[in-house]
Parts: C-alpha cells; structure tokens; sequence
C-alpha cells in the first residue's frame, strides 16, 4: 500500500485491513460462508438435473439455467453479513482467529538466503 493511499485512508476516516497471505481458508468472509455453501449448492442443482435429463450431458447451454437457483439460494445479505462477524472483521474481533490458524502462512516469511540443511527428496548419506 503506498503512503499516498494509507495517508488518503487516514483522512477520509477509512480503516484499512491487510489481510495475511495464505490465511483465506480463515478469514476472508467469501471464502468462509460463500463459495462453500454455493458449490454444495451448485452439485444438487446439477444432480437435479442429470436426473430429469437421463444419458443427457450438461454442456454450456444449460451451465447458467442451473447455476441461478443455486446462486439465488446461496447469495443473501444475511450470509455477507455473518461473513464478516464470522472472520471477526466487523464487529472487529483479532480473537476470531487464533494465531495458530495463520502459522502455515509464515513460511512465505523464511529468507531465501537462510542455508538449507537437507533438500527435500535426498537420501541421508550413510555412516
């Protein structure tokens, strides 16, 4: 983030959140109440269909037509809304996810220049 945008955030009152990499599966609100819930919803909808189609495949065609109930089923204010409160982005809760959850994360963290003490794949030498 540049010193130009984070001095236009102070300004105007704006909070910003940098979100840690690798951590998603945790605390991104799309990913914790969203895309799991729509792609369980997506498979009914396509079961639904391949059972009133029989020997019929689902090409392109038919993708959106059987995508939409699923998506209208799965998009509501209500899941955003417990998407954030699930994350502890607002209401804003840091105990929400504890720091254990994010430690896989700090591996992007690790110098390039530390040595390594064994590749990954080698046999041992033998004594």
């Amino acid at each position: 983030m540049s010193l130009a945008a984070t001095e236009f955030a102070r300004s105007n009152s704006i909070h910003t959140l940098i979100l840690p990499l690798h951590g998603s599966h945790k605390i991104q609100p799309l990913d914790v109440v969203f895309f799991g819930p729509l792609k369980a919803s997506n498979t009914s909808e396509c079961d639904t269909w391949q059972v009133s189609h029989p020997g019929r495949a689902i090409t392109q065609y038919e993708v959106a037509g059987i995508f939409r109930p699923a998506y209208d089923r799965t998009a509501t204010v209500e899941k955003a809304t417990h998407g954030f409160r699930a994350t502890g982005i607002w209401p804003y809760n840091p105990n929400t996810c504890p720091e254990t959850d994010l430690l896989p994360s700090q591996v992007t963290e690790i110098s390039n220049a530390a040595p390594l003490t064994t590749k990954i794949g080698a046999i041992p030498d033998s004594e």
